[in-house]
C-alpha cells in the first residue's frame, strides 16, 4: 500500500476556496480503482492546516490517479496557497490493528529499577 499526504497551510482568506476545491474530490477519489481511503481533515488546533490524504493498494493505482483529470483539482489547490504544501508518499509494508495495542500493553516497559536489578543478577551469575 502507498499513502499520499498533502498538508496545506492556508490563510484565513484562502481556506474557504481551498476547501471548496478539495471537499468534492473525497467521494469520487474514494471510488477509484485501488483507492483504499481518502479523507480531508482540518486541524482543530490550527484551522490553517488542512490535510488531503489518500491510501492506495499499490503504486500503479496512485500513479494513475496522479495522471488523472481529477488530480488537476488537487494541483489547483496546491497552486492556490501562498506557501508550498508539504507532500509525502509513504510505502506501507505492514499494518496492524488493535491486537498490536493489546500486545504492547501486555508487556510493560521495564523501569530503571527493574533494569538495575536485572544487571545485578547478571553480574552475580
Amino acid at each position: 500500500m502507498v499513502k499520499s499526504t498533502i498538508k496545506f497551510t492556508a490563510s484565513k482568506e484562502q481556506r474557504p476556496e481551498l476547501l471548496r476545491i478539495l471537499r468534492p474530490l473525497v467521494d469520487p477519489t474514494q471510488s477509484l480503482r485501488g483507492c483504499v481511503e481518502c479523507f480531508l481533515s482540518v486541524d482543530v488546533r490550527d484551522e490553517s492546516r488542512i490535510w488531503f490524504i489518500t491510501t492506495w493498494s499499490n503504486r500503479e493505482d496512485l500513479d494513475r490517479y496522479i495522471r488523472s483529470e481529477m488530480f488537476l483539482s488537487v494541483l489547483t489547490a496546491m497552486d492556490l496557497c501562498s506557501r508550498p504544501p508539504e507532500v509525502a508518499f509513504e510505502d506501507i509494508s505492514s499494518t496492524q490493528g488493535i491486537e498490536y495495542i493489546k500486545e504492547v500493553r501486555s508487556h510493560p516497559e521495564p523501569t530503571e529499577s527493574h533494569l538495575a536489578f536485572s544487571l545485578l543478577n547478571v553480574v552475580q551469575i
